[in-house]
């Protein structure tokens, strides 16, 4: 069995209806993520419409989180990736799903590799907004990276469900072809190519000048698909 690493943190801020948050949770488990955290959830929680849409995630809607402020939420997370539909004027690095994946996976490797090192050391964490209106522009720049999908410009809008999927495939396909790079029964060249990218993220992240703005004492890089 392939094992993979450490499963990102999913933190949805101001999420609205019950019904989105279960579905979520649902894609969580599709995708093999389990920490789920709430942000201030406009209806409160424990949300009743949130389990029976959650189906087989019904374990992840039972243990998740709550908190005030995204502050509190990311408290052990020191990379966080924010997804957005457009594209803000914001002093940030910007990447697609697939890139994004596997910058957290670079990162996760290097937390791994230099424990002792507070800017790596820490969780790894998906950050999305509201439904109405996706994350607002204070806490995109918490952020490291934000991510963007190419989509049909005329409608790139995805539901909070979707867009959690989307993301969390991303990081599971991204996991598991970096698990075979070793495998010498599986040559395949896509495995190389993805390992190739993971370790040329991971010297950005060490390379100070690559950085396209100030780093923060803690990494963060937020992803947010449907505003």
């Amino acid at each position: 069995m392939t094992i993979l690493p450490t499963a990102p943190i999913v933190i949805l801020a101001r999420p609205q209806m019950g019904e989105n948050i279960g579905s979520a949770a649902r894609a969580m488990m599709n995708c093999g993520l389990s920490d789920l955290r709430l942000v201030a959830p406009r209806d409160g929680w424990p949300n009743p419409a949130a389990l029976p849409m959650a189906a087989g995630g019904s374990e992840i809607i039972k243990n998740a989180r709550v908190y005030d402020s995204l502050a509190d939420a990311a408290f052990d997370v020191s990379l966080m990736v924010a997804a957005s539909a457009r594209r803000r004027d914001l002093p940030i690095k910007s990447a697609d799903p697939r890139a994004a994946a596997l910058m957290m996976l670079a990162h996760d490797r290097q937390s791994m590799a230099s424990p002792v090192d507070a800017s790596s050391s820490g969780r790894v964490a998906m950050l999305f907004g509201p439904e109405a209106s996706g994350l607002d522009n204070d806490e995109v720049v918490v952020a490291d990276i934000l991510v963007t999908v190419p989509l049909n410009p005329s409608y790139p809008s995805l539901n909070l469900a979707q867009a959690v999927l989307l993301m969390a495939w991303e990081w599971r396909m991204a996991a598991y072809l970096a698990s075979q790079q070793g495998d010498a029964a599986a040559p395949d060249q896509r495995i190389w190519i993805n390992w190739f990218w993971v370790n040329w993220f991971q010297a950005i992240w060490q390379n100070q000048s690559c950085q396209m703005r100030p780093q923060p004492q803690s990494k963060n890089a937020i992803f947010s698909f449907n505003d």
